[in-house]
């Protein structure tokens, strides 16, 4: 019985291993390449963001920008600047210079989609954008999974 139950671990773990990406195990092994990975999707998913929050009010055909889409676009340009000097220093071995523009990328993330609060023109004190409960939840989850990632740093 007990010769069975070992072989029955023995066998889910090889096939776990076996059926499991290469890249995901090894990825899995170095925070760094994790790190990298999240904030590589980021970038390029927050870039999009701002395509969209260009014009993401209500009016016109196609929506206009925010009341105050010139200062807000700075703290979007400015995260995206950080996430990418991070990326280089994490590639260069300077982890405490990352966890810094992570930090810095994230402060500039946050006034963005802060900013975005009732910046849109209309109602007593100004509306939210249509799209503003996703940027927010776009932003919580790279929050948590950077403040995971980067424990392991």
């Amino acid at each position: 019985m007990v010769h069975s139950l070992r072989y029955k671990t023995a066998s889910i773990i090889c096939g776990i291993f076996f059926f499991a990406p290469l890249a995901n195990v090894a990825s899995a092994a170095d925070p760094k390449t994790v790190v990298d990975t999240i904030l590589g999707e980021e970038i390029a998913t927050l870039q999009n963001q701002m395509m969209e929050m260009s014009s993401g009010c209500s009016g016109k055909g196609s929506g206009v920008p925010p009341v105050s889409w010139g200062a807000l676009q700075v703290h979007g340009n400015t995260a995206v600047n950080a996430f990418s000097a991070a990326r280089t220093a994490l590639a260069t071995d300077k982890t405490p210079v990352a966890v810094q523009q992570i930090n810095s990328g994230v402060s500039a993330l946050d006034a963005l989609i802060n900013g975005l609060h009732d910046n849109c023109s209309g109602g007593p004190s100004g509306e939210d954008p249509p799209s503003y409960g996703k940027y927010v939840a776009s932003r919580d989850k790279l929050k948590t999974e950077l403040k995971t990632a980067m424990r392991f740093l």
